[in-house]
């Protein structure tokens, strides 16, 4: 199952919203509070809407999960929660990377949360897509330049990075160094083992 998360953070360029949910069938969209606007100005449907409702007004055309202000989780978190509880496998989570540091910080480390295992969780905006970082292959999404690894951990260990125009074999990588920064997949697909840590890998695009 396919979900579509929507975020309230001030954001100029919202149409990357509409095109994941143009390419993708049967997504299932919950909004997080202000996040329902971006849904009705794109005319998107929505089937859920989460939060406190202080930055909008709960929708009255979806089912609606209301909490109280004072709490110890942000909506977008408990948006997540509700997503793994329905069954997602695969969470598209839009409108977090924009307007205040402290929570586009907590969303991308919470990327790593090891309560959401069971799904894979890609962060959108119109000039990135971040995800947690795994052994693996990976592939350029189309319209984007650049591959970054970003350690969360003070240091990843055994980095062997394949297919990319600056290939590393058994490297480190510190979370106060930018060695990760701005690589591209130069073959078909690149090859990404990591023998210990954890980080964010980070396909992005310069802005136009």
């Amino acid at each position: 199952m396919k979900v579509l998360i929507i975020a309230s953070s001030p954001e100029s360029d919202i149409d990357y919203i509409n095109k994941i949910y143009d390419e993708n069938d049967d997504l299932y969209v919950i909004c997080a509070d202000g996040g329902i606007e971006k849904a009705d100005k794109l005319g998107i449907g929505v089937d859920l809407h989460i939060g406190d409702f202080d930055s909008a007004p709960s929708a009255d055309n979806c089912d609606v999960i209301r909490h109280p202000c004072e709490k110890d989780w942000t909506d977008t978190e408990a948006c997540i929660y509700k997503a793994i509880e329905t069954g997602a496998d695969e969470i598209y989570l839009t409108g977090i990377l924009g307007g205040r540091a402290d929570h586009m910080m907590s969303n991308l480390l919470g990327l790593l949360n090891p309560d959401w295992i069971s799904a894979k969780i890609f962060a959108f905006d119109r000039c990135n897509i971040i995800t947690k970082l795994e052994s693996g292959d990976y592939t350029m999404p189309d319209g984007f330049k650049y591959m970054s690894i970003v350690p969360v951990d003070e240091k990843l260990e055994g980095v062997i990075l394949e297919g990319v125009k600056y290939p590393l074999q058994n490297a480190e990588m510190y979370r106060y160094k930018s060695l990760g920064i701005s690589n591209e997949i130069t073959e078909k697909i690149a090859h990404v083992t990591i023998g210990k840590g954890r980080g964010l890998l980070i396909f992005s695009k310069d802005a136009r």
